[in-house]
Formats: C-alpha cells, sequence, structure tokens
C-alpha cells in the first residue's frame, strides 16, 4: 500500500500546484463559488499550508475537469 500513498501523495501535490496556478487568474472568491470549497481552504492550499483530504482532493479533481476550468483559462 505505501504506493498507493506516494501516488494520492503526488496528486495531491498536483492539485495544489494547480489551484496556485488558477490562482494566478481567478480570485479565491470566484475559485470558492465555481470549486464550491470554502475560501479559507483554498487559501490553505495555494500557500501550500493545508493539504485537503482524499475526499476533498478527488472533489476537486471532478469538479476541474467537469466544468473544464483549465481547459477554459488557456
Amino acid at each position: 500500500m505505501p504506493s498507493d500513498r506516494i501516488t494520492r501523495k503526488s496528486e495531491k501535490i498536483r492539485i495544489l500546484k494547480i489551484l496556485r496556478a488558477l490562482n494566478f487568474f481567478y480570485s479565491l472568491r470566484d475559485l470558492e463559488e465555481m470549486l464550491n470549497i470554502p475560501f479559507q481552504s483554498l487559501w490553505k492550499y495555494v500557500n501550500f499550508i493545508g493539504v485537503p483530504s482524499d475526499e476533498v482532493a478527488n472533489e476537486i479533481l471532478e469538479k476541474l475537469s467537469k466544468l473544464k476550468i483549465i481547459e477554459n483559462t488557456l
């Protein structure tokens, strides 16, 4: 199971980097509205102070994919 842990950890790091990049294009309030994630949590993720739980990380990935936020931003 350590390999699963590494995968989850690398996925979470990827999510943090994506959120940080999106923060250059959108305010945290905009991201809060789009992703339905509290502003305070997003602030922690963007500033690498907090890491989302597995459930929240999956939720963020699903919403990014469903809303095509990255594609629309580029």
